[in-house]
């Protein structure tokens, strides 16, 4: 099985378990939805996929903020957090994956 099909297994069994907030009723929920998955986003990114996807305006410190409250131990997930020199400056990369994938994707990378 490979890494996405891992993932997408994992996500499965994290909803089926109703650990998984991806709703739109709350900010939390909305962030969550928006920065699970194996792809990297920045603040930015993640401020305009909710503004999309969900029609609501989260500013970047709300979206940090509520980053931070992510716990393996209430949603299953952890953070992941990739820094890189872009343009001279430092920028920020984010994702949320099930936190029984942490090693494999360590392992991967």
């Amino acid at each position: 099985m490979n890494t996405k099909q891992t993932f997408e297994q994992q996500v499965e069994d994290l909803k089926a378990q109703k650990r998984l907030p991806l709703g739109a009723d709350t900010q939390f929920n909305r962030v969550v939805s928006s920065a699970l998955g194996l792809e990297w986003s920045t603040l930015r990114d993640l401020e305009q996929r909710i503004q999309t996807k969900f029609d609501a305006f989260d500013t970047q410190p709300a979206i940090s903020a509520r980053l931070r409250e992510v716990k393996p131990s209430n949603t299953g997930l952890v953070k992941q957090r990739m820094c890189k020199h872009v343009n001279g400056k430092l920028v920020y990369y984010y994702r949320l994956v099930p936190a029984s994938m942490v090693t494999t994707l360590e392992e991967a990378a």
